[in-house]
């Protein structure tokens, strides 16, 4: 695999939400946020004027 790398005119900055489950079984721990990021990305779609590009 080929690495690409963008040139951008102007100044650029990279916000990633993500969640990483370690353990399956402790739910209480990670459920609210996987529950929150259909939210969250709605919200960022909503206002995908600012820059928003995908997910």
């Amino acid at each position: 695999m080929k690495r690409k790398m963008a040139v951008p005119n102007e100044d650029v900055v990279v916000f990633v939400i993500g969640i990483r489950v370690n353990r399956l079984r402790s739910i209480r721990k990670w459920w609210p946020t996987f529950n929150a990021m259909p939210g969250m990305l709605k919200e960022l779609y909503a206002h995908s004027d600012l820059g928003f590009l995908s997910h």
